[in-house]
């Protein structure tokens, strides 16, 4: 029997773990979990080192057959999930992760009150849940717009643009509610709608009537009312829209301050506040007392106090002096940064 040497033995040992070592790192580079991230509740996702991306059903631990680039939609509320892969949009059951429609679409929205909008060929149509054309692909779609465009169904509507691009309203028969009008319609909040027009701001109820004309500088819902602006100037109604909860509102406020010509510790200034309070609408600046009286208009870009006395207004590339009483300084002239 012909002795195997020990060299040969050693030369052998080191083939299998060089065969080993590569092995290893070849699956480390291409199947190894580079990201995970969880989708919601049900879905799982894993990224390998060379950015392949795969989906897990968290129930049953089992690797979906779903090709995808990435997810649009992750609400938590939606059923069905969008996806991209290779520009084009799907949608993907969210709680099983099985493929609903495959990517065909060249944008998606989410599904609402049954219906999802999709762009097909340049056209928007909207589909159902089986991935049916409900209503056909006839409807404008503005690549520039979309995220200013919200085609999704609230209360029965959804927004549609007409050949001027301009914002109307269809029922989910596809008949037009409200013709094409605005430069925008908000969704609905407490059953009305914020409409824009020629950059100006109105409001329209579910019956589409006119509440308040179209002829104001912004307005906003929330909560706590009707945030109105008109002027420089902002108020708070109720949502009855005569009531008054605020007269006045400012986008920011905090108190002036100015330097006290002392240091701190890392040489810093130590700043001391005034009675005053600077307030701003659209980003201008102004002042006003603690009641609330205005001491400065609104109009200026910047405000700094300079002393206990005086207060540095910035407009422009021009400085205006006030005292705090909102006397201007040097017969209000300017002086020049």
């Amino acid at each position: 029997m012909k002795k195997v040497s020990f060299i040969k033995v050693v030369q052998v040992m080191v083939l299998v773990v060089l065969l080993a070592i590569v092995a290893f790192g070849f699956y480390f580079y291409f199947f190894s979990t580079r990201a995970y991230y969880e989708l919601n509740e049900f879905l799982d996702v894993k990224y390998t080192r060379v950015g392949k991306g795969y989906l897990y059903h968290k129930p049953t631990g089992k690797k979906l057959d779903l090709k995808f680039d990435d997810f649009i939609s992750l609400r938590e509320s939606d059923t069905a999930i969008i996806y991209a892969f290779k520009g084009k949009r799907g949608y993907l059951n969210a709680f099983t992760g099985k493929q609903i429609v495959g990517p065909i679409y060249e944008r998606a929205w989410i599904f609402s009150e049954g219906l999802a909008g999709v762009v097909k060929d340049g056209k928007l149509g909207f589909i159902n849940g089986k991935g049916e054309t409900v209503l056909p692909f006839k409807y404008k779609f503005l690549p520039q717009k979309p995220k200013f465009v919200d085609f999704v169904f609230h209360n029965g509507t959804c927004v549609y643009l007409d050949e001027q691009n301009r914002c109307g309203l269809i029922n989910k028969q596809g008949d037009v509610v409200l013709p094409a009008q605005y430069e925008y319609i908000h969704p609905p909040f407490r059953q009305f709608r914020i409409v824009v027009k020629d950059q100006q701001y109105g409001v329209i109820d579910s019956a589409f009537n006119t509440i308040i004309p179209v002829e104001y500088d912004h307005i906003g819902f929330s909560d706590n009312g009707v945030l109105m602006q008109k002027n420089k100037r902002l108020w708070l109604l109720d949502f009855d829209f005569k009531t008054i909860i605020n007269p006045q509102v400012w986008h920011n406020a905090y108190a002036l301050d100015y330097p006290s010509g002392k240091y701190d510790k890392l040489h810093n200034d130590i700043m001391l506040k005034t009675d005053l309070i600077v307030v701003s609408v659209d980003y201008k600046r102004g002042l006003i007392d603690k009641t609330g009286k205005v001491i400065v208009e609104p109009i200026y870009d910047d405000i700094e106090g300079l002393n206990a006395n005086v207060v540095a207004c910035e407009l422009d590339d021009n400085v205006v002096l006030f005292k705090l009483d909102g006397t201007p300084l040097i017969n209000n002239n300017t002086v020049k940064k």
